[in-house]
């Protein structure tokens, strides 16, 4: 991205990426994975002016606990934060409208994520083995649900996929197993298994109750 800089803090752990523009890309191998790769990062702060969050921007960092994302940024990429094993918490801006695929996979420590207005995707595997997260809030602008997107989230209590769904991918829900689950449209496209061993599913055209 241009102007592109990063600074880190070993005492406190805290990175700060300040820039122009879209993040870039980075892979997940040592040749081409992202710089912070080798410090312990905690916290992450990306600054103001950022428009995106490149693919396995911060893929493994296992010691990242939270990270502040600006309202200029209006993508996540590709397993941006996979395998970010300590992550607590993210707030994600309704300035984002694409969430990529494995964004958020097997971030085990995550209990809580608010999907941001507007976002009509959830991807593949985005939220797949997040073991320890409890409240996932959809969005009303929801349109597909993609394969396994919370496969094994073996702590999720409750969802609720709103009416204007239209596609419910394969084994999307599979195995959350303290799931209590409504789906509040019958006529949206669900793949095989999409709901294996979820403890209930409502499937409910009527709007909610006022």
């Amino acid at each position: 991205m241009s102007g592109y800089e990063w600074v880190f803090d070993e005492e406190t752990g805290i990175l700060i990426v300040r820039g122009d523009g879209p993040m870039m890309d980075f892979g997940r191998f040592l040749r081409d994975r992202s710089p912070w790769r080798d410090v312990r990062v905690k916290h992450a702060v990306i600054k103001d002016g950022i428009t995106s969050i490149g693919n396995n921007a911060f893929y493994g960092c296992k010691d990242l606990e939270s990270v502040e994302i600006p309202g200029t940024v209006t993508s996540i990429g590709h397993g941006a934060f996979q395998g970010c094993s300590s992550l607590l918490e993210v707030d994600i801006p309704d300035s984002v409208n694409t969430i990529g695929p494995f964004a958020f996979y097997r971030c085990k420590k995550l209990k809580k994520v608010e999907l941001p207005h507007g976002l009509e995707t959830i991807p593949n595997d985005a939220f797949a083995l997040c073991k320890g997260l409890e409240t996932a809030s959809l969005p009303k602008t929801l349109r597909s649900i993609g394969d396994h997107a919370f496969y094994e989230c073996t702590s999720l209590q409750s969802a609720e996929v709103p009416r204007c769904i239209e596609s419910i991918g394969q084994h999307a829900f599979a195995n959350c197993i303290s799931l209590d689950l409504l789906v509040r449209s019958d006529k949206a496209e669900i793949g095989p298994e999409a709901f294996e061993g979820v403890r209930s599913v409502v499937i409910n055209s009527l709007p909610p109750r006022e």
